[in-house]
């Protein structure tokens, strides 16, 4: 089991925590509140969609840092069938990284 971060990077629930349990229950509200949860999504050309999130849940499985923001792009927004995704260790990361696939995906779309 891999650990809980919050958004600020700061562990929320370490795997060997004894109370982890319900420590989960403060992430689970987090995880449905939108407002939290959701960094930036933006409709892209061509009616692609790209969604850059708190995932919380580190995934990067190997070590320092944890990844726990992604950014998605789907082939629209109701088509969440991934062309691409990257994964980000702190929110502004994230958020470069979001600015950076929306270019590429837009001169994509463009050609």
């Amino acid at each position: 089991m891999a650990n809980w971060y919050w958004r600020d990077g700061s562990l929320a629930v370490a795997t060997d925590d004894p109370l982890w349990l319900q420590k989960m229950s403060e992430i689970e509200k987090k995880l449905s509140d939108l407002s939290y949860k959701v960094l930036r999504q933006e409709h892209l050309p061509g009616g692609k969609w790209i969604s850059t999130v708190w995932l919380g849940l580190d995934h990067s499985f190997s070590g320092p840092p944890p990844l726990i923001f992604e950014t998605m792009v789907f082939a629209t927004r109701n088509e969440l069938s991934g062309l691409d995704q990257r994964r980000y260790s702190t929110e502004a990361l994230a958020l470069t990284g979001h600015e950076e696939m929306k270019a590429e995906w837009t001169k994509r779309g463009m050609n």
